[in-house]
């Protein structure tokens, strides 16, 4: 395309915080604060940032091109250019962090400045706004409208008057391939799926996410009949069952208990002010009428390979739920815990074919990964690896530390989401536990599991909670129902 079809930079990049004033995925070491970090340049366009302080942004820009996109839409883009811009705003702001900045190049292009992530983590940051926006704006329609993704040398764009090189940009431009690599056969192969005059963005509501199904939560279990329980078993039967368990000891063999069955809990968010996500848990009866959830489904002193085939069969069984909503339009966020003895080897390689087991937009949109379990021993190089190892393959990962320790030493810098705990059913003791914790969490992003007074909602969502769950948001499913309203 030639030169002349570019633009420059638009004013709408700016130097930005995430949702909770913290980065969403930050380097496990914390280094030196230097005048360019506490530097403020809020007022300043990316443009205006490359000519005064280029070394502020990072070596290597990440790009993101809806050219592909434009193309299918034809004429119909000049119509909604004004709302696919507004789209990705709301995406971008919400996954960059400070010191990360974009940049709208022309009407259908971005570039942006991971500043302070390395590459590959920069590189999997973009995936993730490039999937979401192709859910956005796409939905489901995704063959013959990839939306493209690519990196450039920040210096083979720059000239040295901290000008850009419209040529040197548009080449890169034509270099970014589809977030989607396995889609690209088929969008080769097959007609566009957007049909000139056919294209209409997903609608927006304020404090609605675009693409799902709302619903009013029922309140209580007594509103609605006993749920359909799906029962869980491992490992399943089909063509990858010698990958789910060829490499794994003896005691990862050992079959989980027949009577433990998948319950989804519904989860409130703070930022949508409803229900977007679903704890996926494993229950089973006890003999005294109550449910054990979670690990505690297994019996006192099992074996850690035990342990793992149950986390295998819930990440797995949560997949297969989220894959069918999807297909019945109704997603929504769904929340894995995985024990941290589970990321370990052998067992991880089985976590990994599983995640694999479904596609990556899939993983990357819906699924957050929460470590759980996490030993005494277990130090902060520890938790590194692991997390690290989960990052690129899920959409967030949460760690759940003790409602009685409070250690944040070890998770302070590990660059997660959020970490939370689930708070004690007793009310003195949940109000002892919000006491506590709120004060050593110092404001940074946090998720409640088991809240059971509404009124303490509020207070945890100004203290810096995004994920909220117990008998407020609704009574436990057997599937994820999509997204829901719900009164707080």
């Amino acid at each position: 395309m030639a030169g002349g079809w570019w633009r420059s930079f638009s004013a709408v990049s700016r130097w930005f915080g995430g949702d909770d004033g913290t980065p969403r995925h930050g380097s496990s070491r914390p280094r030196p604060t230097t005048l360019i970090d506490s530097a403020d340049f809020s007022h300043l366009t990316l443009e205006e940032v490359l000519r005064r302080e280029p070394g502020a942004l990072a070596v290597r820009l990440h790009i993101i091109t809806l050219r592909a996109f434009k193309q299918v839409v034809a004429e119909e883009w000049e119509r909604y250019a004004r709302s696919v811009g507004l789209i990705c705003d709301g995406v971008f702001r919400r996954h960059l962090g400070p010191r990360q900045v974009y940049g709208q190049y022309d009407d259908d292009t971005f570039l942006i400045s991971f500043a302070g992530l390395p590459e590959a983590e920069g590189s999997q940051r973009a995936a993730v706004i490039a999937n979401e926006l192709m859910h956005r704006l796409i939905g489901d329609r995704f063959v013959g409208a990839q939306i493209c993704v690519g990196v450039v040398d920040r210096d083979a764009v720059v000239t040295a008057e901290g000008d850009l090189d419209l040529g040197a940009v548009n080449d890169a431009v034509g270099r970014a391939e589809p977030v989607n690599p396995t889609l690209r056969a088929e969008a080769a192969a097959a007609p566009a799926a957007i049909a000139s005059g056919g294209w209409r963005p997903v609608p927006v509501r304020p404090g609605d996410r675009p693409g799902q199904r709302t619903a009013r939560m029922p309140a209580s279990r007594s509103a609605r009949a006993e749920p359909n329980w799906r029962p869980l078993c491992w490992p399943p039967d089909g063509p990858r069952r010698p990958a789910f368990i060829d490499a794994l000891p003896d005691t990862a063999r050992l079959a989980i208990p027949d009577d433990v069955k998948l319950v989804f809990r519904p989860t409130y968010a703070s930022r949508w002010s409803r229900v977007t996500h679903y704890l996926c848990l494993p229950m089973r009866p006890a003999p005294d009428g109550r449910r054990r959830l979670g690990g505690a489904v297994l019996d006192t002193g099992s074996p850690v390979g035990q342990r793992a085939a149950l986390d295998f069969a819930t990440l797995y069984g949560a997949l297969g739920e989220l894959r069918a909503a999807v297909d019945a339009r109704r997603g929504a966020g769904v929340i894995v815990p995985l024990a941290f003895s589970s990321l370990q080897r052998p067992y991880y390689g089985v976590v990994s074919e599983i995640l694999q087991s479904v596609s990556d937009a899939l993983r990357l949109r819906y699924l957050t990964i929460e470590l759980v379990d996490v030993p005494p021993a277990a130090g902060a190089e520890h938790l590194v690896g692991a997390v690290h190892s989960l990052q690129p393959k899920c959409r967030d990962v949460l760690v759940r530390i003790s409602a009685r320790s409070a250690d944040f030493d070890r998770v302070r810098n590990l660059g997660v989401r959020a970490v939370g705990v689930v708070m004690p059913s007793e009310s003195d003791q949940a109000r002892d536990a919000i006491g506590r914790l709120l004060p050593a969490l110092g404001g940074r992003a946090s998720y409640w599991w088991n809240v059971r007074d509404a009124a303490q909602v509020p207070q945890l969502c100004a203290a810096g909670a995004i994920l909220i769950n117990g008998p407020f948001a609704g009574a436990d499913r057997d599937a994820v129902m999509g997204e829901a309203d719900v009164a707080v």
